[in-house]
């Protein structure tokens, strides 16, 4: 696709292009951009003579797509934060967009032990398991034994919790 530059909203010393690189209308030069913490391309640009950052997705998707409608975000198709092309852009809901990461395989589910809250080990689950199976001990047992509650016990026995070991 050739690259297509359209000036940006809100900005008018500066264009866009469809290939996500933004340029200055005073020296015509290519504006170098910065990465942000969270990993996307971001560029300072000037406004009334005040420094104002702005992330470069953002700034394509208002210039070829349109304004960003309330409630909505600006989606990496692909999930790769640096591809700032139009063609990679789409406007979607915070839930969307999250659904979408989950789809492509950027975001993951924490299990077991890696999980923040998790207060047994998987040597623990295994061994609840095994012992409740056997008839060894009773859930309410093993819910005092481990300091659970019971129902956390019947979760893991059947396999509500913990599906992955």
């Amino acid at each position: 696709m050739t690259e297509e530059w359209r000036d940006i909203p809100e900005f008018p010393d500066y264009r866009v292009s469809s290939h996500g690189r933004v340029r200055s209308l005073f020296t015509g030069e290519i504006r170098k951009h910065q990465m942000s913490r969270l990993g996307y391309c971001r560029i300072g640009l000037y406004r009334d003579r005040r420094p104002v950052c702005r992330f470069i997705h953002r700034l394509v998707a208002a210039a070829f797509i349109g304004p960003c409608p309330d409630g909505l975000q600006t989606n990496h198709i692909d999930g790769d934060k640096t591809n700032n092309h139009i063609e990679n852009l789409e406007y979607l809901t915070r839930h969307g967009n999250i659904r979408h990461s989950w789809k492509i395989g950027l975001r993951s589910p924490i299990l077991g032990t890696s999980h923040g809250m998790s207060k047994l080990t998987e040597a623990q689950v295994l061994g609840i398991r095994s012992r409740y199976a056997w008839g060894a001990a009773t859930q309410t047992a093993l819910a005092q034994e481990y300091g659970v509650s019971q129902s956390r016990i019947s979760y893991i026995v059947t396999r509500r919790n913990w599906k992955h070991i």
